[in-house]
């Protein structure tokens, strides 16, 4: 048992008997209110806490299935994002890199040895237009309504018309006319990378052999991409940018020139994996990031998506889309798109069934899975037949915290708003809602599902959690028909003030000679010394170790600050004969 009935400042004081009180500081304050959170224009992934408590342009933290609604709900409204059809007998199963291009009328693809031609009718197989390339492409693009294929240094570029049977052209921009790796038509002529070193490019005229210019690289090729005004090529030692196009025979006006810096951003084995202009921006793969080139600035800059791995990516409908493995789970597949505004997570899977993402041509995304002759297409001009949207889709909210994320809260209720608003009916769809009070690791649902079948509609629960700060998901399932749209996600809470939520004590401590403890020991301390003590803990507003009446039981320490000291003088005139003997009564805050 302790030797005093408590000790402050590491000093042991004895208390006047019947003078001891323990509470609260203050009276308890609460203030009800309403964060409301919509206009998720900006995307998915956005894990900051949501400032403000109005109806904020917030995003989203993150998702699945989820994209901005049609016009004219547009970015104002969350719904589902087509699904995957799957392309009738696929293509082949093969390991080899697919190379894809297409025209007026069709889809083709090339792997391996063997070419392949859709005319983007999910209902119908692709057909095999050759098995007989001689060599495994490397490259591949159209021009004029011909292929041509390109196969490192196995073998010249080919030419396939495919009108009829078909027919394959060998060394079709002349004899020894090879290209590494990646082909591409721009500027009224055809493309191609010489195979020695890398550090030069031809143009072909009109995909002829017999006029062809010529240019040198800053450093070896690593891809590129047509562009509305240039040819862009990123090599090691930089970025070039080609204006121009042939004027015939004559000659061309093409002007090649430094345009932009590659480095730091070139320090991964598939930097550069894909090149593509979106939006009149260049966006490329490097550094396990998606990023764009600032040109004003001759800067690269985050475009906000990261992953461990890229597997393509490609532009649809004004939609860039991409491929990857997300940081710190390579064998998780997922397929993202940005819309110029936002990213949005699209599908997620344990197999890869997104690689070589590419445009049909047809307003579709055709993707594939690895090593297999599976492939779909999503149609992304189709938002309005319910069976090929996806199902579910969830949006999650950042953590809402009332503006105040300090301060405990306690949530009491929480709703979804739903509007469909551009002629079409919404069918049946259930909702589910959850709450999660740990950043996510685990969820709580907030009730049963309810089904939604109105054009307009709030869901909403009665809660009874406790917390700092709330995400909230929102899971919409098919049930039939379209969906409807998210426009809002809301919560209710109950404002605590923990800051005035503290212990509070007041006792009175008699400073006098001779006192003695709970142990029968004399203190030592004259009276003039323990008032000395106490007035000076008052004066400094330090904060100080206290331990209660209580210790022998609970062991805590906690720490104190005296906000208030009043003495109390019994027989002040006989303070010259016996020395001080007053009364001291004290009150501390806990901090």
């Amino acid at each position: 048992m302790p030797d005093w009935d408590i000790t402050l400042a590491g000093e042991g004081y004895m208390l006047v008997p019947g003078s001891y009180r323990a509470g609260h500081d203050g009276i308890v304050d609460s203030r009800l209110g309403r964060q409301r959170v919509g206009d998720f224009s900006v995307g998915q992934g956005y894990a900051r806490t949501v400032r403000g408590a109005g109806n904020e342009r917030a995003g989203l933290l993150s998702g699945l299935g989820a994209f901005p609604a049609p016009w004219p709900m547009a970015l104002n409204a969350v719904g589902a994002h087509p699904a995957r059809q799957a392309i009738s007998g696929g293509f082949f199963s093969t390991s080899a890199a697919r190379f894809s291009a297409s025209t007026a009328s069709y889809y083709y693809l090339a792997l391996g040895a063997r070419l392949y031609r859709w005319d983007r009718n999910l209902a119908n197989a692709p057909s095999l237009r050759t098995s007989a390339l001689g060599a495994t492409v490397t490259g591949m693009c159209a021009w004029n309504g011909d292929l041509y294929l390109a196969f490192d240094g196995a073998a010249d570029v080919k030419k396939w018309n495919d009108s009829g049977s078909g027919t394959l052209t060998a060394s079709a921009l002349g004899t020894g006319k090879k290209s590494y790796g990646a082909m591409i038509a721009y500027g009224g002529g055809v493309w191609t990378v010489d195979v020695a070193n890398r550090t030069v490019v031809r143009s072909f005229l009109d995909g002829a052999g017999t006029t062809h210019q010529q240019f040198f690289l800053q450093g070896a090729f690593l891809n590129w991409a047509a562009g509305p005004d240039a040819l862009y090529i990123a090599t090691d030692g930089g970025l070039m940018r080609f204006p121009g196009v042939w004027l015939g025979a004559s000659g061309n006006t093409f002007t090649p020139n430094s345009w932009g810096s590659i480095a730091p951003y070139q320090s991964a084995s598939d930097d550069y994996a894909w090149l593509l202009v979106y939006a009149g921006r260049l966006y490329t793969w490097a550094g396990k990031t998606v990023i764009y080139y600032d040109a004003a600035g001759d800067r690269w800059r985050h475009a906000g998506l990261e992953g461990s791995a890229t597997f393509g990516a490609a532009v649809v409908n004004n939609v860039l889309y991409v491929s990857l493995s997300p940081l710190g789970n390579s064998a998780r597949y997922e397929l993202w798109a940005f819309n110029g505004a936002g990213w949005w997570r699209i599908e997620s899977s344990a197999t890869n069934t997104f690689d070589d993402p590419a445009a049909s041509g047809k307003g579709q995304l055709v993707v594939h899975q690895v090593s297999s002759a599976n492939a779909w297409a999503l149609d992304l001009e189709d938002r309005y037949s319910a069976s090929t949207l996806l199902s579910p889709f969830e949006v999650v909210t950042p953590a809402l915290d009332a503006q105040e994320p300090d301060r405990r809260k306690f949530w009491r209720r929480v709703g979804v708003e739903f509007l469909r608003s551009d002629g079409w009916n919404v069918g049946s769809w259930d909702v589910a809602v959850s709450t999660s009070s740990d950043a996510g690791q685990s969820w709580v649902n907030a009730g049963s599902a309810v089904t939604v079948t109105d054009d307009s509609a709030t869901v909403e629960y009665p809660l009874s959690v406790t917390a700092n700060q709330v995400l909230v998901k929102v899971t919409v399932s098919r049930n039939s028909g379209l969906p409807p749209q998210v426009v809002a996600v809301w919560l209710e809470y109950e404002l605590l003030n923990d800051s005035v939520r503290r212990r509070r004590w007041q006792f009175k401590v008699h400073a006098r000679p001779k006192g003695v403890n709970r142990a029968g020991a004399l203190d030592n301390r004259s009276g003039q010394q323990i008032r000395t003590a106490l007035w000076a803990l008052w004066e400094s507003a330090d904060t100080v170790t206290f331990r209660d009446v209580d210790d022998a039981d609970t062991g805590l320490e906690r720490t104190v600050r005296m906000i208030g000291l009043r003495e109390e003088w019994p027989k002040p005139a006989g303070q010259g004969d016996v020395g001080s003997d007053t009364l001291l009564e004290v009150t501390l805050v806990e901090v």
